[in-house]
């Protein structure tokens, strides 16, 4: 009879552990992922970049992703990946885990997601497991990007909050600022 009480136990606790593993896994790759944003939006806005070409990136799949930086190697701009592999969890954005997002990072920080060139929210679901269908506050994370660049590692699946167009109106003058500067964007490396 002890030997079945010392048994039960032992695998209640074997379950116990192997449920707090993942789950440690999964903070694991959602602080890795919420660091490869902040990365890759402080690398764009450091190197003012202006074109496209030159912004930083971080490629999401469902089970890795890719940050793209960039350093200036002589006055070539050379870019860097830098992959995350996981396995035991899955990545997943409006439900949908493949194909893969692109989120890149404007001048100004200000971010831009697309999938298979749609333009999509830049709001990602880390979960335990192969899918995030009934996930939970225990087996999911989400790492949600505003639209002015701020990283946000929320516990569960989350939608974010969501914002309207600002309101107001600049004042009209017809006085120009002879210092002014207007680049087109066309002399990007």
């Amino acid at each position: 009879m002890v030997v079945l009480v010392i048994a039960i136990v032992a695998s209640m606790a074997l379950l116990q552990f192997g449920s707090t593993r993942a789950q440690f896994q999964r903070q694991t790759i959602s602080r890795e992922l919420k660091s490869a944003f902040e990365r890759a939006r402080f690398d764009s806005v450091k190197r003012r970049a202006e074109c496209a070409a030159a912004q930083a990136t971080v490629t999401v799949h469902s089970d890795h992703f890719i940050l793209t930086t960039y350093q200036n190697q002589g006055g070539i701009l050379t870019a860097f990946n830098e992959t995350t592999n996981f396995s035991d969890s899955v990545i997943s954005t409006n439900g949908n885990i493949t194909p893969e997002v692109v989120v890149s990072f404007d001048q100004r920080g200000e971010v831009s997601a697309t999938r298979s060139a749609a333009a999509i929210a830049p709001v990602f679901n880390i979960c335990n497991g192969s899918t995030c269908s009934g996930a939970g506050v225990s087996t999911a994370d989400t790492v949600l990007i505003s639209r002015t660049g701020t990283v946000n590692l929320l516990a569960g699946i989350a939608s974010g909050p969501s914002f309207g167009e600002p309101g107001g109106s600049a004042p009209v003058t017809d006085s120009i600022n002879t210092n002014l500067v207007i680049s087109t964007g066309e002399a990007c490396f």
